[in-house]
């Protein structure tokens, strides 16, 4: 179901404020925005390549085999809370800020939206019918 207070809030925004029904749509779908979204499954050989090399000797025998377990998977589904769980507490063992930070960069990928498709809650599409509801919210 659509998010029409979210809409009406993103309706609130100076370059959208003024514009008919239909321009505020057609600019809503036009404008393009860059988002960082969770990636759920994360190939192994890229967790490799993130881990900085002098500071892999710096971690304990229990995370080493702890990482090599998860390497082993060949993808690894950070969807799963147990997973999630275990590789973000294996990276903890002594990894140095380097790794860490290409890690957490690794669990980001940035995809391109329409300004419409980047309100919660909302669809693919805004129309002017939409925006027409959205800004007669009480």
């Amino acid at each position: 179901m659509p998010n029409y207070e979210a809409l009406k809030i993103e309706l609130a925004a100076p370059d959208l404020a003024g514009l008919s029904d239909l321009a505020a749509a057609s600019k809503l779908m036009s404008d393009v925005v860059a988002t960082d979204v969770f990636r759920g499954v994360i190939p192994a050989r890229e967790i490799f390549e993130a881990i900085a090399p002098l500071e892999w000797s710096a971690i304990t025998a229990e995370h080493k085999a702890r990482i090599n377990g998860m390497l082993s998977m060949g993808d690894v589904d950070l969807s799963g809370p147990n997973t999630r769980a275990t590789f973000t507490e294996s990276f903890k063992g002594g990894l140095g800020p380097l790794t860490i930070a290409n890690i957490q960069a690794l669990q980001k990928q940035v995809v391109a939206k329409s300004r419409a498709e980047s309100i919660e809650g909302w669809g693919i599409a805004v129309t002017e019918h939409d925006v027409a509801h959205a800004r007669n919210l009480i």
